[in-house]
């Protein structure tokens, strides 16, 4: 039989660009600021109008790549998907110095605005009571935002989330959970360095 207990929740909390704080995004532009998110309600989307999420892991298990069948796409969504939006990077294999130490990766200099994706998963499966999360740093795909008009039909905008390293480990504040789903533990959590996902279960709420 098919796992039960569902929950496919997406909240997505902007990053400053260092990756060191989860913060607000401004209310007219929905860029990040400089102010520390501290409540989920500091989130800049959540994406409530989905039909399901395909979740499929990359990078040989280190990353993740989310894909929406969801109808939310009124103005503001597709702002915040224009404004984190990721740039078309090809993997490049390792270049190495003289020493045989490898060399750090090219990075654009524009950089882009980055996004912490908290994905209530579902129930897990060897206990009803818990709930698996699944927090990762990354931004919308280039055609995100996409939409097919047909009369009679549900308007789809697509919505495909792709995970990247974080540049630094960051505190995710335990009031950024929803207290409906999960029951917020005594701790805040902490997101590690160079990863792409922190995955953890918390009290079901």
């Amino acid at each position: 039989m098919a796992q039960s207990g569902a929950l496919n929740v997406s909240d997505l909390f902007a990053l400053n660009s260092g990756h060191t704080t989860v913060v607000t995004a401004d209310t007219n532009t929905l860029l990040p600021t400089n102010t520390a998110a501290t409540t989920k309600t500091n989130r800049v989307e959540r994406l409530d109008k989905s039909f399901g999420i395909t979740r499929d892991v990359t990078a040989n298990g280190q990353g993740r790549k989310y894909t929406w069948d969801q109808e939310k796409g009124g103005h503001r969504f597709l702002r915040v998907v224009e404004t984190y939006v990721g740039t078309e990077e090809q993997e490049a294999a390792t270049e190495y110095y003289a020493d045989s130490v490898a060399a750090d990766a090219i990075e654009s200099a524009a950089g882009t605005n980055d996004l912490l994706h908290v994905f209530y998963m579902t129930l897990d499966a060897d206990d009803a009571t818990k709930v698996i999360v699944e927090f990762t740093v990354g931004n919308f795909s280039g055609d995100s935002g996409s939409t097919s008009h047909k009369k009679g039909e549900r308007i789809k905008p697509t919505a495909v989330f792709n995970t990247k390293k974080s540049k630094a480990e960051f505190v995710i504040d335990k009031d950024l959970l929803d207290n409906t789903i999960v029951t917020i533990p005594v701790s805040d959590l902490n997101f590690p360095a160079g990863k792409q996902f922190y995955r953890t279960t918390l009290t079901k709420a």
